[in-house]
This record gives structure tokens, C-alpha cells and sequence, in this order.
């Protein structure tokens, strides 16, 4: 197994921009930069085959945008399978073009390109022999948003490269938290700064500490927050606490890490709206400020030029790819945040020692849940987080609503895909 690892930075050259999240029609404008952001490259080559990952210090990336840059990577490079991952990062500018939640750039987004194919090409010039090691331990710093007292996934999974000089190349590492840690805009001047959130704070002390460059990884953080939302300076401290946890955490050598590399094409039922449907969506949704009100008249206008267009399908088509290293490990691209529930389901099928289920991959198609009945919850925070995560992100995402039951499809037809490839 040979490795390459590469970054380079995508902080905005110009404050002014607009900053992604957080809400609806903010105007929310880039005012300094707290820390910086990369799009951190590894390429792993094997036998003649090459997988390329990069990871952007950003909220989210499109279809389109990848597909644009993927061309060019393989054009170039030749790479026999390219995933693309956001971190999610909620002080970053827009990767994509999604509803109401911050305007994209179109020069920001020709210079991410220019700094993703870079990244990709030193990366490439910097193959060499590794042993691969993995780790598994824990930070309790997340908590589950949705449910009292819900259950989250807090353990890291890790990836430790080195050298034939016991020298740690890279450490690729996977931990679900939405990386929230800046306040409301009306609540402290953090807000408009540009960040990296925690995922940025780790990196850098893994990088200082032994001199390697990392690579974070979001897992399924649909419902799960960083501890200390909204507290800016807490961002730093639970950096660390990934970081210190990665470097105490025992290892396991892959004795034989070869590279297998797979791909299947998910199909999940979405519905074809119809003028009634759009009418009973808004019904259950209550106006309550100008900027909602705003989103919903623009999906309601988007959605009967759609309908009359006949433009919908009942099928939802996106693939995921899986990049196996060894017998035990395998890393799962996909482009949706999974609430926990389903990360834990797929998880229990999952015949691996160590599963990376790593969204905002290759796409930004919003939350997947657990098929629940929202009539029946009485925990109105519950209820409240399974209609935004049902009805008012795909209004956002500008995705197809999913039926009840995608969830359970989605982790089916990858649970399936994992026992039959073991």
C-alpha cells in the first residue's frame, strides 16, 4: 500500500462573502477568520489502482460541482474512484447552491476547485510505502439534539499511515458532531468569522503534534451536536480532546492492506408532488418570521414550475462508494446525515471491524430518519426536529421529499452491500 497526502487552504480571499448555515436569508457576511480552511487531499494507490479522498473545511458540496471537478481529476490523473466530503463546517462559505441559506460565490467556488485539483495533484506526487494501522476509541463531547437523552455514536475511528521510518504520514479519522460552535449572529461577533469548527482545531494539533497531514471525516451527525453550541472558544478545546484521544488510542497493525474498491447505485422512494401535496406540505408548516415565509413561497413557486414541467421521479438515484483496506476495514462514502438510529443499524450488520460511514460525500442531499410517525411523538423537540429534518430541508436542499420508509431502505441496500463484499 502506498500513500500521498496533501492540503491546501480555501480560506476566502475577500471578507464580504457570505457565510453558510445557521439560518434562513441571514445575510450573514464574512467579517475576519478565526482559523483557516483546507481541503486536505489522500490518494491510496494500490496494485496499479487509485482512490482519491478529499475532505473541505466546508458546510456542503453539490452533484454538480463534483462531477466538474471529478472530470478534470480523472482527465489528469486517471483515479479509479474520487470522493469528495464537506465537513460541514457551519462558518464557511456556501459550497452549493442550496435554498436560503447563504448566497454562493461564484469566484469562491472556481478558486475551492483550483485548491481541490491542486491538492489532488501534490497528493499524487507524494506516493510512498506505508503500514496502515486503525484505531477505535471514544470523546464524549456530542449529544444527541432530537432525543432526550438519545443515544449518539461518540467513538472516533481512525486510520494511521507511516512511513517505513515509524513516521505518521496521515491520520484519517471519522466522528459525528455537527460543528456548531459559533453563536447566533445576534449573540457575539464569532458568528461572521471564518472557521473550521473543531474538525479545524483538531487537524492543526494533530499536524503540530506529529507533523502529518490529517484528514477529518464527518460521520452521521444528523441529529447529533458538538457539546457547547453556540460557545465559540469551546471549539478549540474539543479539537483537542479528538486529537489527545486519537494519539492515546491503542492500534491494531493491517497486516495485508490491500485496497478493494466498490461502488453501488442506492435507489430510495421519493414522492412526485402534486399541487395538493405542496398545499398540504405548507399547511402543516406555521409561518412564524418573514425569512420562513420567504423559503416556503420560493419551494412552493420551484415546485409548481417542477410539477408542470413534469420534472419529478419517485426514485431518489445516488451512488455510494466503499474503499476497503484490509479484511477489516472499510470506509463508506454517502451524501446524506444519518440520524443515529441508522448509523447504528447499519453498524449491526456490519460484519467489519471498523466502518466509516462518512457523509456529505459526493453530494449534500440533507437528513435521512428513522421512519417515525411524527403525530404520535410527544417530546415536541423530537417532533419539531423530525419535521425540519422531513419537510423543510429538502426545501433547502432543493433534494425530492423521501418517503417515510428511505431511511430503512438506504440502510438495507448498504448493510446488504457490506456482508456480501466481506
Amino acid at each position: 500500500m502506498k500513500i500521498g497526502v496533501a492540503r491546501t487552504k480555501i480560506t476566502p480571499r475577500a471578507m464580504g462573502i457570505d457565510l453558510w448555515g445557521y439560518g434562513f436569508y441571514l445575510d450573514r457576511k464574512a467579517k475576519g477568520v478565526a482559523d483557516d480552511l483546507y481541503a486536505s487531499a489522500v490518494e491510496f494507490n494500490y496494485s496499479g489502482r487509485k482512490a482519491l479522498t478529499i475532505s473541505c473545511d466546508i458546510g456542503n458540496l453539490d452533484r454538480s460541482f463534483i462531477d466538474e471537478c471529478s472530470r478534470e481529476l480523472l482527465e489528469e490523473t486517471g483515479y479509479d474512484q474520487i470522493n469528495l466530503c464537506a465537513s460541514h463546517t457551519h462558518s464557511a462559505p456556501a459550497g452549493c447552491d442550496m435554498r436560503g441559506v447563504g448566497a454562493l460565490d461564484s469566484e469562491y467556488r472556481e478558486f475551492l476547485k483550483k485548491q481541490i485539483f491542486n491538492a489532488a495533484l501534490y497528493a499524487h506526487q507524494d506516493v510512498e510505502a506505508v503500514d496502515i494501522v486503525t484505531a477505535i476509541t471514544k470523546a464524549e463531547i456530542n449529544e444527541n439534539r432530537a432525543f432526550l437523552d438519545g443515544e449518539t455514536n461518540n467513538n472516533i475511528y481512525a486510520i494511521l499511515a507511516q512511513t517505513e521510518s515509524n513516521k505518521i504520514k496521515s491520520i484519517i479519522y471519522n466522528y459525528a458532531a455537527h460543528p456548531v460552535n459559533a453563536p447566533k449572529i445576534d449573540q457575539g461577533p464569532e458568528s461572521f468569522w471564518v472557521s473550521a469548527g473543531f474538525p479545524g482545531y483538531a487537524n492543526r494539533y494533530l499536524s503540530d503534534k506529529v507533523g502529518c497531514i490529517p484528514m477529518f471525516l464527518q460521520g452521521s451527525c444528523g441529529d447529533v451536536n458538538i457539546l457547547d453550541q453556540g460557545v465559540f472558544r469551546k471549539a478549540k478545546e474539543h479539537g483537542h480532546v479528538i486529537a489527545e484521544k486519537i494519539l492515546a488510542a491503542p492500534t491494531s497493525m493491517i497486516d495485508t492492506p490491500d485496497m478493494r474498491l466498490g461502488k453501488i447505485k442506492i435507489e430510495l422512494p421519493a414522492i412526485i408532488p402534486t399541487k395538493e401535496f405542496v398545499d398540504d406540505t405548507l399547511q402543516k408548516l406555521p409561518v412564524n418570521n418573514p425569512a420562513f415565509e420567504r423559503l416556503l413561497e420560493e419551494w412552493k413557486k420551484d415546485t409548481i414550475k417542477g410539477i408542470a414541467e413534469d420534472a419529478f421521479s419517485d426514485v431518489l438515484q445516488r451512488d455510494v462508494n466503499f474503499l476497503h483496506i484490509g479484511d477489516e476495514t472499510c470506509l463508506v462514502f454517502h451524501p446524506f446525515e444519518l440520524f443515529s438510529q441508522l448509523d447504528k443499524d447499519i453498524r449491526s450488520r456490519s460484519p467489519y471491524n471498523v466502518t466509516f460511514l462518512n457523509g456529505y460525500s459526493n453530494d449534500s442531499l440533507g437528513y435521512l430518519v428513522p421512519n417515525m410517525d411524527e403525530t404520535s411523538i410527544i417530546n415536541p423537540i423530537l417532533k419539531r426536529a423530525i419535521n425540519y429534518s422531513r419537510e423543510i430541508i429538502p426545501m433547502v436542499t432543493k433534494s425530492p421529499h423521501l418517503e417515510r420508509d428511505a431511511g430503512k431502505v438506504f440502510v438495507d441496500q448498504v448493510a446488504t452491500y457490506l456482508e456480501e463484499s466481506y
